[in-house]
């Protein structure tokens, strides 16, 4: 999920729960935002449509995400520091790489 589409789902919590009350709205969205960077946001929706039908507290992260698939991760390729390691020993006269 992007911060857009948290936004989003605190807005549909807060029609759910009006009476909902929050003491850091701001720390509550980075930390939803951050938390729920690597769910879908579709499948994230349906989960907190579901509890809110279930429940009537406000829920926490993991009563949203524990059983939610998590999205993989972009695998980011690995750098060769080979070449980068070579030249500081170089340029520090430890080696003679």
């Amino acid at each position: 999920m992007d911060r857009n589409e948290t936004q989003l789902l605190l807005m549909m919590l807060e029609q759910f729960y009006p009476n909902k009350k929050f003491r850091d709205p701001k720390a509550l969205f980075s930390a939803w935002a951050l938390a729920l960077e690597p769910y879908d946001f579709e499948t994230v929706k349906r989960a907190a449509a579901d509890y809110a039908a279930q429940n009537k507290f406000f829920p926490d992260l993991a009563d949203l995400t524990a059983a939610l698939p998590r999205r993989k991760a972009p695998v980011k390729p690995q750098r060769d520091d080979t070449e980068l390691l070579r030249r500081l020993l170089n340029s520090s006269g430890d080696c003679n790489a």
